[in-house]
């Protein structure tokens, strides 16, 4: 089943964790073997702050979304409409009384759509561009193209496929709720089973196998640990590919790729894609969680041993 596989980065910020999304391991189950490839995923706390925009099991939707604070709002489009758009302050829907669309600077009256969701019965991706007002209270604007952006299923397909054969990587994370600073953390990742992290206040743990440690004070403290299987990344099962444009960075050509999945909760990702199909940077949109990876030292000489 698709679905989102997050790597929990910090003991430290385990309850920050457990009260915005939810992390989750690949592990090995304990009915079964690594030997024999079973797995099944540990869940650290599933939110609550589901949504529902029916548009996005359309192959032909297009996806997008936005955050302010805890207040999210996403959207989907098909050519010829309708427009659905989903409002959650956290993981609430927002009541209707504080929402009102306009399209192109013009009112519209919505309907409802499920859970959190508003279908806007407009044309759209008709060879103009629609600009779409959502006020819920806080105001945010959406540009929908005169086209609906190409579809980027296969080139989707090769950056899962390069981005799942990387040795070693490193990459940077910024987690937030939308509430307050978050936590940044530096992660090191070497296949099939060790992972190093540090946060920015200074905790660090690593994780070989089915041990982990952890530095707390000042001095490391080893434990039993489920299991882990690297790489693995938030857009893990991500679908709805779509091109979103292309420009020149470093010399080189880079591809800004939207997916979208729902699964375990509804997520909308923008991920920025180098010539060799390696994501340099991963946006994520999720109710109560807003997320971003920075990645670098592709195959670089990352080591990871327990600590001395």
């Amino acid at each position: 089943m698709p679905r989102i596989a997050w790597i929990l980065l910090s003991a430290v910020a385990a309850l920050l964790f457990v009260g915005l999304a939810g992390a989750a391991f690949v592990i090995a189950s304990g009915s079964g073997s690594e030997a024999d490839g079973s797995d099944t995923t540990l869940t650290l706390g599933e939110p609550s702050g589901r949504l529902q925009l029916p548009l996005a099991d359309d192959d032909q939707a297009f996806m997008l979304a936005q955050h302010k604070g805890r207040l999210l709002i996403g959207m989907a489009a098909r050519p010829g409409g309708p427009v659905e758009v989903a409002a959650l302050g956290g993981e609430t829907p927002v009541s209707s009384e504080d929402l009102s669309f306009a399209v192109d600077g013009k009112p519209v009256t919505a309907a409802p759509c499920g859970r959190a969701c508003s279908r806007l019965d407009i044309d759209a991706f008709n060879g103009g561009r629609r600009r779409i007002t959502v006020n819920a209270p806080d105001r945010f604007e959406f540009v929908l193209p005169k086209a609906l952006p190409v579809s980027e299923s296969r080139l989707f397909a090769r950056v899962q496929r390069e981005m799942r054969s990387l040795r070693t990587h490193r990459f940077t994370e910024e987690l937030t709720s939308g509430a307050g600073g978050g936590v940044r953390s530096i992660v090191e990742v070497r296949a099939p089973n060790r992972l190093a992290f540090r946060t920015g206040d200074g905790f660090r743990s690593i994780i070989i196998g089915r041990n982990r440690w952890d530095f707390r004070n000042g001095r490391w403290a080893r434990s039993a640990f489920p299991g882990l299987r690297v790489p693995t990344y938030m857009w893990d099962g991500a679908r709805n590919a779509r091109l979103l444009g292309s420009t020149r960075y470093q010399g080189g050509l880079i591809q800004i790729l939207s997916v979208y999945d729902d699964q375990p909760i509804p997520a909308w990702f923008r991920l920025v894609v180098d010539q060799q199909d390696r994501v340099l940077d991963a946006r994520m949109i999720a109710p109560s969680h807003f997320m971003r990876h920075q990645f670098s030292d592709f195959n670089g000489p990352i080591v990871i041993r327990p600590p001395t």
